[in-house]
């Protein structure tokens, strides 16, 4: 700083540079050894200000004061929102647990009577289905005799026929419709009356006895009969 017949540009250096503290290094090269660092361009190996330290420093210290201060001032006011916050979450607890008791009881109410109801009609269907087994245990029996009975009116039937075309019996017989050339007729004796028969013009008459109900047929073939 204490030479003379500076540049300008130097000499704006130098007066930019009195307001810190710094060591200026000189920085050879392979070339102009001789010239000072100055001339080259400026590169900051360290920058380091004392005054921004400070500033971090105190407001470090200041937010720990702070801290310490709000904590102590605040602290009483949140134990008191907090025991306040306590009692109306009791209270507001104890409201809702009011106002939906009797409508849970309504609801309960409601739903037995719907279970009532099911296992009513759960009941009743089984009441029907044991009462269905009961009837047809009852009248299983029933069939059977009224089945046998009928076996045996059939017999007594075939019985007859077989003992009226061994006589040679005439019988009357009535005409009443034609199927594929056969002629459906009923015929009679007395006072029996026989179920319906077949006639087969060429090879005589075939009278049949037959039960639908009990799939239970008879039939006996009568020689043609000369008029």
């Amino acid at each position: 700083m204490n030479k003379k017949d500076l540049c300008t540009r130097v000499a704006r250096w130098a007066l930019l540079l009195e307001e810190f503290d710094y060591i200026i290094e000189h920085r050879p090269e392979s070339r102009m050894k001789h010239c000072d660092a100055l001339s080259r361009n400026p590169i900051a190996l360290i920058v380091r200000n004392e005054f921004l330290e400070k500033v971090k420093v105190a407001q470090k210290e200041d937010e720990i004061t702070l801290k310490a201060v709000i904590e102590k001032e605040y602290a009483n006011l949140f134990m008191e929102e907090r025991e306040e916050l306590r009692k109306n979450e009791i209270t507001l607890k104890a409201v809702i647990e009011k106002e939906y008791a009797n409508l849970f009881m309504e609801e309960r109410e409601e739903l037995r009577k719907i279970a009532k109801q099911q296992m009513a009609i759960v009941q009743k269907k089984e009441d029907e289905i044991t009462l269905k087994a009961v009837i047809e245990k009852e009248y299983a029996n029933l069939f059977m005799e009224e089945r046998e009975e009928l076996r045996k009116i059939a017999k007594q039937q075939m019985a007859i026929v077989q003992k009226m075309a061994i006589s040679n019996t005439i019988i009357k017989a009535y005409m009443k419709d034609v199927v594929d050339g056969y002629y459906l007729l009923e015929t009679e004796e007395g006072d029996y009356k026989l179920p319906v028969g077949i006639i087969d013009i060429e090879n005589g008459t075939i009278i049949r006895i037959e039960d639908k109900f009990l799939k239970f047929q008879m039939q006996k073939r009568i020689p043609k009969m000369k008029t």
